[in-house]
């Protein structure tokens, strides 16, 4: 599966923006869920379409990003508060 292409999406008649690179701090057990939700999302794929499609671990990122933008003020706030709070930067060492 991890060979497979997404299918090109359709091109508009605006280019699109530059991707910008960053890094994040993250749990092990957080960048365990999104290869599991990458996986689930290529599950689902397979049965939707039945071919093998890959998905990026920053497509799964930018997902998660686009729901959080449609919630409601309140969830939004409930689900960043269920987060734990990390330090900055990288390790020393």
């Amino acid at each position: 599966m991890d060979n497979a292409k997404r299918k090109t999406p359709t091109t508009s008649a605006t280019p699109s923006p530059k991707a910008v690179q960053k890094q994040f701090t993250m749990l092990p057990a957080e960048v365990e869920l999104i290869e599991e939700l990458r996986l689930r999302f290529q599950r689902e794929a397979l049965v939707r379409t039945s071919k093998p499609v890959d998905i990026a671990k920053s497509e799964v990122v930018r997902a998660g990003i686009l729901s959080l933008s449609k919630m409601k003020p309140g969830k939004l706030y409930k689900a960043v508060e269920a987060v734990e709070e990390l330090k900055e930067g990288r390790r020393k060492g």
